[in-house]
């Protein structure tokens, strides 16, 4: 497995059972929208 192949699944394939059975990017992208509509209902 080349190195960018494995940083693509680390970040986008892997699921992590802490924070829901979702990779760690869909995790991140959640956060920054939660953000984001936070500030707009502010």
């Amino acid at each position: 497995m080349g190195h960018l192949t494995w940083v693509d699944w680390f970040n986008h394939r892997r699921l992590l059972e802490s924070i829901g059975y979702i990779p760690p990017a869909e995790a991140e992208a959640a956060h920054y929208r939660r953000l984001t509509e936070s500030a707009r209902a502010a």
